[in-house]
């Protein structure tokens, strides 16, 4: 059994990991380390929230928006992030997105009111949203405008940003590239804003080493399943115990729990997660990353599908009517993709909707997608897929016929 994911850190970041969590180190040697570090990658100043989650909350704290005042959010995003808007006392509007799943500007533009003050965007499957065109829009309306890009990061300095952004937030959360299991960066433009939200932060209490161990012997034990044969046995375990892997696998990526989620939220990353996040930007994968930009590009033609030149692969979403069906025969072929994600679609609170998001949400299929799958599996996934798409178009056809027959018999009558 190919699963779904496998964590993209190897067996010596775990092991230097939980060395560090046993010998004590200095704070402000890891914070420096991190810091220079991330200067490899972007040379804005930034600030290490313990998660993205954290960093949004930081933001909405230092800037004390009004209560009732409006939050743009792309339609498809994590369920938390408009939820800790709310649980500051902010409206949440959804801004509908195009097919692939992007930002759209035409939605954006109906989405605004004299209420709205903050557009959070987020990066979807790894793809880049159009951010000039976006800002354009934004500014003319007096927005502050926050990319989400926990689900795009590449490790390039040449990597493209507008500059007119107010806030970048990137994730290096369990199931993230470069993942150091935890930890954020947040990049504020504005220094009186940036100053401001170092303070709060820095107020907050900081993880402890204790927490932090417990977390990377956690993910070292889902990394020890992850390969073929032991993916096969724990699957079949879930399923014998009456688990439901999807239920099972995103309750363990999961990060915070529901229940006082802004208490979770507020802490700074441990000493020894710092160290681990300066350890894995300093020693960027670049040859896994285009491994599946490579593998995406392949699978792109086979299927007939079209994408942006700027797209990371993240993850490798099918969009399909029969979602379930697709996922069932590739399941069936040994190949662990799933309808299931930890996203969801933005609750409207008045007419200002997102059909095309809700559609994309409820009819995703999502592929095993990581730079170890061998070639013939990807090919595999491919011809699954066109025979899917075959199969769809020729029911279409089907019933498009009958009706067209029925129609002819009628007129006849």
């Amino acid at each position: 059994m190919w699963i779904r994911a496998r964590l993209d850190i190897g067996w010596s970041d775990f092991l230097a990991a939980t060395w560090n969590c046993l010998l004590p180190q200095r704070r402000e040697a890891a914070e420096t380390a991190a810091m220079r570090a991330w200067a490899e990658i972007d040379d804005d100043g930034a600030l290490f929230p313990l998660s993205v989650r954290s960093g949004f909350d930081l933001i909405l704290r230092a800037l004390e928006l009004r209560p009732g005042d409006e939050i743009l959010f792309s339609a498809l995003t994590v369920p938390d992030m408009p939820r800790i808007a709310q649980l500051h006392g902010l409206q949440v509007v959804p801004v509908d997105t195009n097919a692939d799943g992007q930002i759209s500007m035409q939605s954006l533009e109906k989405a605004i009111t004299p209420k709205s003050r903050m557009l959070v965007v987020a990066h979807l499957f790894g793809g880049l949203a159009p951010m000039s065109e976006i800002n354009d829009i934004a500014k003319r309306h007096d927005l502050f405008v926050v990319e989400d890009k926990a689900q795009r990061f590449v490790g390039a300095k040449e990597e493209p940003r507008d500059r007119r952004t107010d806030v970048v937030l990137y994730s290096f959360g369990p199931i993230k590239t470069a993942t150091s299991l935890g930890g954020a960066v947040m990049l504020v433009r504005d220094d009186k804003l940036r100053r401001r939200t170092k303070e709060i932060l820095h107020r907050d209490p900081v993880q402890s080493r204790k927490d932090f161990l417990g977390r990377t012997l956690k993910f070292a034990t889902l990394k020890s399943l992850s390969g073929p044969m032991a993916a096969a046995l724990f699957l079949r375990l879930l399923f014998a115990c009456g688990k439901n892997p999807d239920v099972v696998l995103n309750g363990i990526a999961r990060g915070f729990r529901d229940n006082q989620l802004l208490h979770q939220l507020r802490k700074q990353p441990s000493t020894p997660l710092l160290q681990l996040m300066a350890r894995r930007w300093s020693n960027f994968d670049h040859d896994s990353s285009q491994r599946k930009v490579a593998m995406g590009r392949y699978l792109d033609k086979q299927i007939g599908v079209s994408r942006s030149e700027n797209d990371s692969y993240w993850v490798y979403p099918v969009f399909v009517p029969q979602a379930k069906r697709l996922a069932d025969d590739l399941r069936a072929a040994g190949i662990d993709a799933t309808c299931q994600n930890r996203m969801n679609v933005v609750t409207p609170i008045d007419h200002r909707t997102a059909p095309t998001a809700s559609w994309l949400w409820h009819h995703v299929v999502f592929l095993p997608w990581y730079p170890e799958l061998p070639d013939f599996i990807v090919s595999q996934m491919g011809g699954l897929i066109s025979e899917h798409q075959k199969q769809h178009v020729a029911h279409i056809s089907e019933t498009r016929s009958k009706e067209e027959m029925g129609r002819q018999l009628r007129a006849m009558d």
